[in-house]
């Protein structure tokens, strides 16, 4: 964990996070927990992948 005002080492989790928000969650409706779950279980399955395809 990072102290206040030293950022650097969060980033990586800030820029997922905020994509997470971005993509799936801001401006969009669900039903239930369960169908957010799924959608950001999804998400998540795809940048994984992704990151592995790089090395």
């Amino acid at each position: 964990m990072s102290r206040a005002g030293k950022g650097i080492d969060n980033g990586s989790m800030e820029n997922f996070f905020g994509t997470l928000k971005s993509e799936i969650y801001i401006g969009k409706e669900f039903a239930n927990y369960k169908d957010l779950e799924m959608k950001i279980r999804s998400l998540y399955i795809i940048i994984i992948t992704a990151g592995i395809k790089k090395n």
